[in-house]
Parts: C-alpha cells; structure tokens; sequence
C-alpha cells in the first residue's frame, strides 16, 4: 500500500476512535492504548468498518468484573450452604451467628484447585484461584497434588476454577486426569464416584454452552457453576452471529468471507496459531489477564503484517 493511502486510512480511522479511546481511559479494556486500536483497524485498509464491527462486538472482563464474578460464586457457595441449612431446620428459626457457623464450617472442608494438570504457575487457572484467597481464606487455594493428603485430613468437596471453558475439550482433559489415591488411579472428575461423601465442582466465569453440554454429559457428578454462558450467536464466522443482526445476506457473507480470509492468512503466516484451531469459537471474548484460546484469532493475533490489538496471557 503506498504511504500516501496509509495515511489517508489513517486519517479517517482517527476521527471516529473516541468510543474506543474511552475504553481504554476508563480501564475497561486494559494492557492496550489508542495507538494499538488505531494501528489494528489499520490492518482492515478500506474494511475498517468491518474491524469496527468486530470492536463494538468485544466482551471484555476487566479486573473490577473479574472480582465481581469471583464473589458471585462464592455467594453461590454461601447460598447454597444457607439453603441446605434452611430444609434442614424446616421452617425453625436461627439468627445469622448459626448460618455463619455452618459457612465458616464449610470453608474449612473446601479446597480451590487450579484446573490445571501441568501446575503453570502462570496460566489462567493459577490466576483465577488466587482471586478466591480474599473471600475464602489463603490456605483455602492448593495444588491438585494435594488432593490424596486433602482427602485424608477430611476434606469433603473440591472446586476446580479457571476463567473460561469455551469447547470444554481443556476441562475435560483436566477432569479426566489419572491421579492417585491409596494406591487406586481415579480420574478426577470421577473422584465422587468412588467417595460418595466427597463433592467435584467446577467454577468459571464464564462457559459455552457447547462445554456445558459436553462436562455434563462426560462428569455427570460434577457440579458445574458459572456466571455467564455465552453460545453460537457470538461466533464473528456464523450466519447467526448477533453482531451482524439488521444485515442482509449478502453483507453477512461478504463480511465472512472476509475475516474468514484474513484469519486463514494469519495462520499460515504464524504456524503457532494452528494450535489454536481445535479450540476456536471465534467469540470476541477478552479477560484482563490475556485472550483465551477460543478468541478470535484477528484479536491477538501479531504478524509481520498484521499488528496487534490485545494480548495472550503469555505476553502480559
């Protein structure tokens, strides 16, 4: 492209950012600046509609959110303890020092486990459980190494956290991870059916409906807890997807084809994205600490044409 059109784009990108500039000034979306919003809608050349199309489609969980939905499945936790409590004493009253009791008896039997097999102290799964240490107590979060000796000391139920399950192909190869237990290999999500009296959840922020349906149907005693669930609608390569609602046929194809295109070309020239691919939603999905593997791939991809706009957990 010669310089001359470079900057005309440029020019006309410019005056219609302040949306996105406010997003980025009020922290709601976080490790990125103006520049980085610029320089990616640059990548579109005469399709920057289509990349603000893409921008306006972002859901993006901020620190402030992530906080938030820690405490909303720790109130979950607390609600249900308070529920069981309430059939327990059939209608019989008892003022807030008892349900507090049983909460704080409940914690002491709980663990928070990172979903993560390969314990990387770095990975989503480590990061998410240490947002529970404030609510649920430091010593509340271990390792899954920890689980055989966890069981022996009494401990009755076990959370295994992480941000997002988006295909559920990650969790369900956590959950069917072999460890060992009086010299017995049990896969995890499978510990409840071999101790009765012992309760396997899993907590994330936010699930697919494709991983719902697939852990239910594969860990049928696990408990699965979340806040939002998100679904095809927000696959950017669907017919269905909501952000192009009110578009004909044509211009949703066009639009398909197009960032169908562009991602295909990412891929070939970064051979490390081909990893990505059995995970892929194409959902306009970003967390604060990195995009996970089912974003799309436009959205964090870095290329020696391509510039970036968000971030991978790795490179934060």
């Amino acid at each position: 492209m010669a310089d001359r059109d470079t900057k005309v784009i440029g020019e006309k990108i410019m005056g219609n950012l302040q949306q996105y500039e406010n997003y980025v000034s009020y922290d709601w979306w976080t490790h990125i600046d103006s520049r980085n919003i610029e320089g990616w809608l640059q990548n579109f050349e005469n399709h920057d509609n289509i990349g603000k199309l893409i921008l306006d489609s972002i859901i993006f969980y901020n620190e402030e959110q992530i906080k938030s939905y820690t405490r909303n499945i720790v109130n979950q936790l607390k609600s249900e303890v308070y529920e069981r409590e309430m059939r327990l004493l059939n209608g019989k009253y008892h003022d807030d020092d008892y349900f507090d009791g049983k909460w704080k008896k409940y914690k002491e039997a709980i663990r928070v486990i990172p979903a993560d097999a390969e314990d990387r102290a770095g990975g989503s799964p480590h990061l998410v459980a240490r947002k529970y240490r404030p609510y649920l107590g430091e010593e509340i979060v271990v390792k899954v190494d920890s689980i055989q000796k966890n069981i022996k000391e009494g401990i009755k139920e076990f959370i295994f956290v992480d941000d997002f399950s988006g295909t559920g192909k990650q969790m369900s190869d956590f959950l069917s991870t072999l460890i060992e237990i009086d010299g017995e290999f049990v896969p995890i999500g499978k510990i409840s059916e071999y101790f009765s009296d012992i309760k396997v959840s899993v907590a994330v922020y936010v699930i697919h409906k494709d991983a719902l349906e697939r852990l239910k149907e594969e860990f049928r005693t696990v408990r699965i807890r979340y806040v939002d669930l998100l679904d095809e609608r927000l696959n950017l390569l669907s017919y269905d997807c909501i952000t192009y609602k009110g578009k004909s046929q044509d211009e949703i194809q066009e639009i398909i084809d197009y960032l169908s295109e562009i991602r295909t070309k990412l891929i070939e020239e970064q051979p490390d994205y081909q990893k990505f691919v059995e995970y892929e939603l194409h959902i306009p999905i970003i967390f604060e600490h990195g995009c996970p593997n089912n974003t799309f791939i436009p959205l964090y991809a870095k290329t020696k044409t391509w510039k970036q706009l968000f971030k991978r957990g790795n490179e934060i």
